[in-house]
């Protein structure tokens, strides 16, 4: 592309670039207008000429907004169209994280003991109970379960714990959801006909006339050869979820059979599927002799939203940059925020006595525990992609607390304990755990003035402790707050 002339792109008295709303080109008109037309004195709203000037005026605003929108969605660090950035960050070789479910252990309890093994089968379905505030969420069976002969299903052991427990996951599966036939062409698609997919979960059954197989799905199709049968699985702003296939040249292109393409796969997930224990408590259909069943913990898994544009341009980035490999400081704990849904922050620091140790703090969404068939997953994760002579260790989340006096002033028609109540409640909002990284530093005048805008019984609001200018934690802390106490003044 010919670049056009400097002085055309060098901004300068004649060529203002930075107006570029309504009262500005208004006035650059009327200003042109005078010097074409020297006798044009008349610039009220009333005359004609102005009418149609500002008219003009008002349609370039529009235009210039929404040339101001099409260049934002150009550029990866200004996209706020979720479209333009799974596209950029697919340029970049990343996919975003779709939602994940939760998982619980769930405790079938039986009428009576039997003279045989009890089995709970694969895809069993489970509900929560249907309230007027909110739908049933529905869970199912992720594989045959065994309650062994002699047992009711609900017995403990010495320390309260359940013995026999299944392992169920959010959502319901859908099967046989017939996507159509090859046409032999490159790059087909074909769109599931279900919503909110769990992306692990789709199998893809293709019949190129010998009969089904089960084809492999990859992120693309970058190291696929023409004859692989490989597939893209892409979800879009709305949730839609559409199959690709290849051309033949990277990724096969299936071969022409009619309805040869068909999917199982399961939908739900997200954040919704995360409940309290013992709140999926009801067979979708009733299976004989089970009395009762119950999820006795909290979730085994904690479910995930799918991935945010700003954790997308966060994660693309640093997808590129460690490539797979964790070599500099900072790739251990980019790794572990592209390649796990739970880990919802992480912080690397080097050894002071070791240099060749990253030591790595870890953030699981919900606060959940790092459990150790977890950490173990993790730590063979780093196996195979530290430098030989490295090590990595890895440790839960350490907490910063902080503990708050304020001094408030009410405004007369307000009732304080109402204004000290909800002035509260946002600050407990505003230090929730999941809303602040590790080593964030906050002034406390950041924190005034949010809470003084948020407020609206507050005429002034003064943090008096901790007497510090700036919260500062050590790097791998996340600050959380403690006690509030209020000296309030003012209202009723």
């Amino acid at each position: 592309m010919i670049s056009p002339p400097k002085e055309l792109r060098t901004p300068n008295a004649r060529y203002d670039y930075t107006n570029k709303d309504y009262e500005a080109f208004r006035a650059m008109m009327i200003k042109a207008l005078q010097e074409k037309i020297p006798e044009y004195t008349d610039t009220s709203q009333t005359d004609a000429g102005i009418v149609i000037l500002e008219a003009l005026a008002r349609g370039l605003d529009i235009l210039s907004f929404y040339q101001d929108v099409m260049l934002n969605e150009a550029l990866f660090s200004t996209a706020k169209d979720r479209e333009s950035v799974v596209k950029w960050s697919k340029g970049l070789g990343y996919v975003p994280k779709n939602k994940t479910p939760a998982r619980y252990q769930q405790v079938f309890a039986l009428n009576n003991v039997q003279n045989s093994d009890f089995v709970i089968y694969k895809g069993t379905k489970l509900r929560t109970p249907e309230k007027a505030a909110s739908q049933s969420e529905t869970f199912e069976v992720e594989s045959d379960f065994i309650i062994p002969a002699g047992k009711l299903g609900n017995e403990t052991d010495t320390n309260g714990d359940y013995i026999y427990c299944a392992t169920i996951a959010h959502g319901t599966s859908i099967t046989d959801d017939l996507l159509g036939s090859s046409t032999g062409q490159s790059d087909q698609s074909f769109k599931l006909s279900y919503r909110s997919v769990l992306i692990d979960t789709i199998t893809l059954y293709v019949n190129e006339g010998s009969g089904f197989e089960v084809w492999t799905r990859v992120k693309n199709f970058l190291d696929s050869e023409g004859t692989d049968k490989h597939y893209i699985a892409e979800v879009n702003e709305n949730d839609e979820t559409t199959i690709i296939f290849g051309n033949d040249l990277s990724g096969k292109i299936p071969s022409v059979f009619d309805n040869g393409i068909y999917a199982n796969y399961r939908v739900g997930g997200g954040e919704v599927g995360n409940l309290p224990a013992k709140t999926i408590t009801e067979l979708v259909d009733n299976i004989a002799l089970v009395r009762e069943t119950f999820n006795p913990y909290e979730p085994l898994e904690y479910g995930a939203a799918a991935e945010t544009i700003d954790e997308i341009k966060i994660n693309a980035p640093a997808y590129l940059r460690t490539l797979w490999r964790a070599v500099h400081i900072d790739d251990h704990s980019d790794l572990l925020l592209i390649n796990f849904s739970n880990v919802q922050f992480a912080k690397a620091i080097r050894d002071e006595d070791d240099r060749n140790q990253a030591n790595v703090w870890v953030y699981l969404r919900n606060n959940a525990p790092l459990k150790e068939d977890f950490l173990a997953e993790l730590y063979e994760f780093f196996d195979e992609r530290k430098m030989v002579g490295n090590s990595v260790k890895i440790f839960p989340a350490e907490f910063y607390t902080v503990n708050l006096e304020c001094s408030l002033y009410v405004k007369g028609d307000y009732y304080i304990a109402d204004v000290e109540k909800e002035t509260e409640v946002f600050l407990q909002t505003l230090f929730a755990l999941g809303n602040i990284d590790f080593d964030t530093q906050i002034p406390l005048a950041q924190i005034e003035s949010l809470t003084l805008h948020a407020v609206k019984g507050l005429r002034s609001f003064r943090i008096t402790s901790p007497q510090v200018d700036m919260i500062i934690p050590a790097p791998q802390e996340i600050v959380t707050l403690g006690t509030v106490t209020f000296s309030s003044i003012g209202g009723k």
